[in-house]
């Protein structure tokens, strides 16, 4: 039996912490309350989980709205709750009272057991019922990156989790994104428990955060203390034995110490690590620990030369260029190469293993970046869909290979049918396609006649139509050789630059400045305008015979 004032206590801090005042001495008071009344923790648990799930109508998503609406006791009437555009200026009151007064939380919970049953709510197959009726879950993957979660071992892959679950990535990189609009890179192995659309506990692994206005306030809890966001990036790295370690890129953060010592706040270029019952001490500040969470690059920031310039050309579906968007780590090796073309998906090329991740150098390209791959590197995107008409370019010099591989790829489409396009001795470029079956089974190539200069950049590319039944192979502004089409290509998949789809042969060596592709058929006239752009850019000289003509 809780005595009432330790009762009353409890319910008071409860409701400061779910509104977000809480201070670092009443968040010790309210442990030292779970370890005196182990049964207030569970309490606590599902008190939090539901001003969660209750506050969301009042942040535009009408969870009490829809909750009214799906039970069978309740017929449509004007004394409906408001639908979120209405309910946005009473949002800041209605949290608050929600979340400050413990009996009218109460209360909710038996409005809500009324219509659903409250301890159906807060199992996991209540948890199943609500994403099946399309309310709003708490988390969501938006990308994944060679990402194996524990769970899905051997059970289905899932893209939303509700509060109170737990996920276990044992390793690969997932991007969530919270309710209220934070978004979470985590890199296995890692473990995290949601605790609302705002909030998590991160009990082993690292993570980076981005928090815009919406989320201010976001929380990561650790087992040495808790880290609030105001207005931020940062990354937080949880050692095996709970020593935590929070990093801000830009911003600012409170941290929490969780036994005893006071709160203190990081702003940018600052670190700090908190172990559990032991002071906190200042650290150099790395970002480079971290994969952060890329935002899509804003069209005033994309380059303005190249293809960029040509207005009659549509933008690329797919177009890395090394002079933006390189996210790399403390060894100058890219994790992330963003996509600056028109996916409608985040669609950026990633390596999540450092040992697999190209190198990045800042003059490679005839004093422009580009990223060197040396027979072990490769990227991956994530998956999209692509028809079957591309038009591909790419920017690159090739070195001699020192593996045994039969060709080095640039790019594979890794398809049911398989577009790629490498480089063979010779050195040459050579396009192909792999078909698994049917009328073109086997390996379609395509190899230029033209011989490659190791080290000297070049631009080389195909056009590829199964409409047009056309597969043409260019170096340097010129057609070097053409077919039919071999088959379709079409597929929503994961595109490789580097290496072959499985990722462990066919790696390419030598350098890759550019790489863009058009999900359409370029005409001739389009195809060669692109082309000349890339090599005026980079400083590449026509062939000697185009030269003399002109």
């Amino acid at each position: 039996m809780i005595p009432d004032p330790q009762r009353a206590r409890f319910n008071e801090l409860t409701s400061r912490w779910c509104a977000g005042d809480i201070e670092a001495h009443e968040t010790s008071e309210l442990e030292a309350l779970f370890g005196q009344f182990p049964e207030l923790l569970e309490e606590f648990a599902e008190a939090t989980r539901l001003n969660s799930m209750l506050a969301q109508q009042y942040r535009g998503e009408a969870f009490a709205t829809k909750l009214l609406l799906a039970s069978a006791a309740h017929e449509p009437s004007d004394n409906d709750p408001p639908m979120p555009r209405e309910a946005n200026a009473q949002a800041t009151d209605t949290r608050r009272i929600v979340a400050s007064r413990w009996a009218l939380l109460a209360a909710c919970v038996i409005f809500v057991a009324g219509l659903l049953g409250y301890g159906y709510l807060m199992s996991d197959r209540g948890a199943e019922q609500l994403a099946q009726n399309n309310l709003p879950a708490p988390v969501e993957i938006i990308q994944r990156i060679d990402c194996v979660f524990e769970s899905e071992r051997w059970g289905e892959m899932r893209e939303h989790f509700q509060i109170g679950e737990t996920l276990q990535i044992a390793e690969g990189l997932a991007m969530l994104q919270f309710g209220r609009g934070a978004k979470v890179s985590i890199e296995g192995p890692a473990e995290l428990k949601i605790l609302s659309d705002n909030s998590a506990f991160l009990n082993e692994g690292r993570i980076s955060a981005v928090c815009p206005p919406s989320a201010h306030g976001f929380e990561i809890n650790t087992p040495s203390g808790k880290i609030i966001d105001h207005g931020t990036e940062f990354g937080v790295l949880v050692a095996s034995n709970g020593a935590t370690e929070t990093h801000v890129f830009d911003g600012e953060v409170e941290v929490i110490p969780s036994k005893g010592n006071k709160s203190f706040r990081l702003t940018t270029a600052m670190a700090a690590r908190t172990r559990v019952n032991k002071k906190y001490v200042e650290i150099p500040n790395n970002p480079s620990l971290f994969i952060r969470v890329p935002e899509r690059l804003a069209l005033g920031a994309l380059p303005k030369e190249g293809i960029a310039a040509l207005n009659q050309l549509p933008r690329p579906k797919l177009w890395f260029d090394a002079t933006i968007g390189v996210q790399v780590d403390n060894k100058d090796r890219v994790i992330c190469w963003q996509n600056m073309g028109s996916a409608q998906v985040e669609s950026n090329a990633w390596q999540v293993g450092p040992e697999h991740r190209p190198r990045f150098e800042p003059d490679a390209a005839n004093g422009r970046p580009a990223l060197h791959f040396n027979e072990n590197q490769f990227l991956a995107t994530t998956p999209l869909p692509l028809g079957n008409e591309v038009s591909v370019l790419v920017v690159a010099a090739t070195q001699p290979r020192q593996k045994k591989d039969n060709n080095g790829q640039i790019i594979n489409f890794n398809g049911p049918s398989i577009l790629v396009l490498d480089v063979i001795d010779g050195p040459k470029l050579e396009g192909r396609v792999y078909a698994h079956g049917g009328k073109f089974k086997g390996n379609n190539q395509l190899p230029s006649p033209e011989l490659l200069t190791h080290d000297q950049l070049f631009v080389g590319g195909c056009r590829y139509s199964v409409k047009e039944d056309l597969f043409q192979l260019f170096t340097n502004g010129e057609l070097t050789i053409e077919s039919p089409a071999a088959g379709a290509i079409a597929a929503d998949s994961s595109r490789v630059i580097g290496a072959h789809r499985w990722r462990s042969q066919d790696f390419f060596r030598g350098s890759i400045a550019e790489v863009v592709v058009y999900d359409r058929l370029l005409s001739e006239d389009e195809y060669q305008l692109a082309m000349a752009a890339l090599m005026e850019k980079y400083q590449i000289a026509l062939p000697q015979g185009d030269a003399d003509a002109s």
